[in-house]
C-alpha cells in the first residue's frame, strides 16, 4: 500500500486508517492475551471439579497426582 500512496505522511485519511489499524491490532493481542488466561483459568477449574466428583462421587475423571 505504501508504494501506491507516498504521501502517506501528507494524506490525513491514511494516517487515519494507519493509526486505526494500528490501535485495532494492539487491542487484537490484549483480547487474545485475557483469552489465553481464561484458557488456564478453566483448566485449572476443571481440575477442581475432577478433585470434587472423585471426592464425593468417587468418580475418577483425571488421574490426580499430588496436591493443590
Amino acid at each position: 500500500m505504501s508504494k501506491f500512496l507516498p504521501c502517506k505522511t501528507i494524506c490525513p485519511i491514511v494516517a487515519e486508517k494507519d493509526h486505526e489499524i494500528a490501535c485495532l491490532k494492539q487491542e487484537v493481542s490484549k483480547l487474545d492475551a485475557r483469552i489465553n488466561i481464561l484458557i488456564a483459568g478453566r483448566a485449572e477449574d476443571e481440575k477442581r471439579i475432577a478433585r470434587a466428583r472423585q471426592a464425593l462421587f468417587g468418580v475418577v475423571d483425571i488421574n490426580i497426582v499430588g496436591g493443590p
